[in-house]
């Protein structure tokens, strides 16, 4: 599973409008987590920094653990995809398979 949408690392605070309560929870989860740590939130203040309430994050992650767990399986995703660009033979390829993994994020951050 990829997380779709913005990377808290480049300042934004807030997913794109139009996403998925789930996937505002998880962009706030990201951000929160990463910019104050895990144990300095609850899930209210997640939740409404998502824009979405504490019962969205309940019934899309069970808990605060599982939230991070998501967090965890998204950036294991990414890891991933970036070891089969490594491993492939030629830059050219490399190249290839890089391009349509950013239109592929591209496309789904617009829908």
């Amino acid at each position: 599973m990829m997380v779709q949408g913005p990377n808290p690392a480049f300042g934004q605070t807030h997913a794109p409008e139009g996403s998925s309560s789930r996937d505002r929870i998880l962009f706030s989860g990201k951000h929160l987590f990463a910019k104050e740590g895990y144990e300095n939130h609850q899930h209210c203040g997640i939740a409404r920094n998502g824009r979405t309430s504490e019962s969205q994050l309940v019934k899309h992650f069970g808990s605060k653990e599982g939230l991070l767990e998501a967090i965890f399986d998204a950036v294991a995703g990414d890891v991933y995809s970036f070891r089969a660009i490594q491993d492939l033979p030629s830059p050219t390829e490399k190249l290839e398979v890089l391009l349509e993994l950013i239109l592929t994020r591209w496309i789904a951050i617009r829908n």
